[in-house]
Order: structure tokens, then sequence, then C-alpha cells
């Protein structure tokens, strides 16, 4: 496996295991939608809504 197969099973198990990955998926969804985000890609939409969800619980 590559470093991004590595990111996404990371980040994958860290939602499951706080309990979050319904507003994870929901976030990632939103995020695409939105103009700004709309040509990213999944690495950088996982990232993002990871990385905000963090933010929020802390």
């Amino acid at each position: 496996m590559g470093n991004w197969e590595y990111l996404y099973l990371e980040i994958y198990h860290e939602v499951h295991r706080l309990g979050v990955q319904d507003a994870f998926y929901e976030m990632v969804e939103e995020l695409s939608s939105q103009r700004e985000h709309r040509y990213k890609g999944m690495r950088e939409l996982w990232s993002m809504a990871f990385k905000q969800l963090i933010r929020n619980a802390a």
C-alpha cells in the first residue's frame, strides 16, 4: 500500500473509534458540494473533514 492508503485507513479507523462516522461523512459531502472545494480530490476532502471534526471536538 502507498502512503495515501494508510491515510485513508488511519482516518477511517479513528473516525469509527470515536463514533463520529455519520458526522464525518456528512462533512465530506458538505465540503465536496462547496464551490471552493468542488475540484479537490477525495484525500484532501477526507483530510479537511477529519481535521475539522477533531478541531470541533476539542
